[in-house]
């Protein structure tokens, strides 16, 4: 999927567009880490395994823990540091928002972090997807109209991720622009290119290749609903919502996330709770 818009939309509407950079949106995996003899304890793949199964705060900082003894060890791992780049970007988001410097101060490791994948290899995926995310958040609380200039840095970056790694994380690009799609108003999001058909049918593409996967499920549910297509929203949601997460156990934790967010949307939908079954 290749989108050519021009990112003076996003200028137009950024006063109002608050930007949200779910887990589900940009997390993702370049493939088998590479070999390090000098991570003798297995602190890679310790991480790795604890973070498949659990997104606790707990969770977060013994990953970070493990995965900085882990880069200290074997700097050469892209990545360990793109993982590293996301629990920071994790532990940043989780704080409340007053705590502007302290979140910041998480969201700027985790963009060094990406750095260092980025040094490594100037084409990953994931460091340029992290790095542009943590970017996006540090733009977010310092406020969007003192950021206008990194609109384009954000775009073309974004971009750059579709075209090295199409259906990146099952899906992450599309994702995004299910969630530009709901933040900005349709009619002047087409007029620059975006069709909420084409967005659809990409999000649902990305289901049939990846049905276990959680968020796409949600993204789909919430441009649904904005597109006046509450059934199929509820469809959506329904599935999430009697699925065991561990049908997909490497991403538990990801499914585990996006449970609640199904049951605030089925009640912003319905305006009832979801009748446990």
């Amino acid at each position: 999927m290749r989108k050519a818009v021009c990112y003076w939309l996003f200028v137009s509407v950024v006063c109002a567009l608050v930007v949200v950079w779910s887990p589900a949106a940009v997390a993702g995996k370049e493939g088998p880490s590479m070999s390090c003899p000098e991570d003798k304890s297995g602190l890679y793949d310790k991480a790795v395994e604890m973070w498949s199964g659990s997104h606790s705060q707990e969770s977060k900082f013994k990953v970070k823990e493990l995965l900085e003894k882990h880069v200290a060890a074997c700097p050469q791992n892209e990545d360990g540091w793109i993982l590293l780049s996301y629990v920071y970007w994790m532990i940043g988001d989780a704080l409340p928002r007053d705590q502007k410097e302290e979140r910041m101060s998480w969201f700027a490791k985790g963009e060094a972090a990406a750095d260092k994948a980025l040094a490594l290899n100037k084409d990953s995926a994931g460091g340029l997807y992290w790095k542009t995310t943590n970017m996006a958040s540090t733009a977010d609380m310092k406020g969007w109209m003192s950021s206008l200039w990194m609109f384009p840095t954000l775009w073309d970056n974004m971009e750059k991720v579709e075209e090295l790694k199409p259906h990146y994380f099952y899906g992450g690009v599309d994702r995004f622009w299910c969630e530009v799609l709901n933040r900005v108003p349709l009619f002047l999001a087409e007029r620059f290119g975006h069709s909420v058909e084409e967005a659809i049918a990409d999000i649902e593409e990305e289901i049939k290749r990846e049905p276990r996967f959680f968020a796409n499920y949600i993204y789909a549910a919430r441009l649904y609903n904005k597109n006046g297509n509450e059934e199929r929203a509820l469809e959506l949601l329904e599935h999430v919502l009697t699925t065991d997460p561990n049908v997909f156990p490497q991403e538990k934790a990801d499914n585990e996330d996006q449970i609640p967010e199904a049951k605030k949307l089925w009640k912003e939908i319905t305006g009832e709770e979801y009748p446990e079954r």
